[in-house]
């Protein structure tokens, strides 16, 4: 099954986001801070559910490193800000896609599973 990181900092958000994925066979990984996010980004996750703010500041060098390591890695941006001027730029920067807080986890579930089909299309079409 899929690698999914969660880097979240709030703990109750990203633990509860984790065992559901949990619950469903995918492996997950987690980062609970800005500096931890950017170390456990030098690994490959298929997917990596990403903040868009966290300790305070935006995590665009997070994602920037992702896209820039392993640019196949999907990258969904999670805010409570919709629409505003870091969406932009995140959507700028190579995220994948979107999906706003609070969290529905049946949701996000069908969102992860259909990124995941994506991968897997990508795959198939270089055979």
């Amino acid at each position: 099954m899929a690698r999914v990181l969660i880097i979240e900092d709030e703990k109750d958000v990203s633990q509860t986001i984790g065992r559901f994925l949990m619950r469903r066979n995918f492996l997950v990984d987690f980062a609970s801070s800005f500096e931890e996010g950017m170390e456990k980004s030098d690994n490959f996750y298929e997917i990596t559910l990403l903040d868009i703010n966290l300790d305070g500041k935006n995590s665009f060098p997070i994602l920037e490193k992702i896209k820039n390591k392993y640019p196949k890695s999907i990258v969904i941006m999670v805010t409570a800000h919709d629409g505003d001027e870091n969406v932009q730029k995140a959507r700028q920067m190579g995220a994948d896609d979107f999906i706003p807080k609070p969290i529905v986890l049946d949701t996000l579930k069908e969102f992860i599973l259909e990124k995941i089909e994506q991968i897997r299309e990508d795959k198939l079409r270089k055979f």
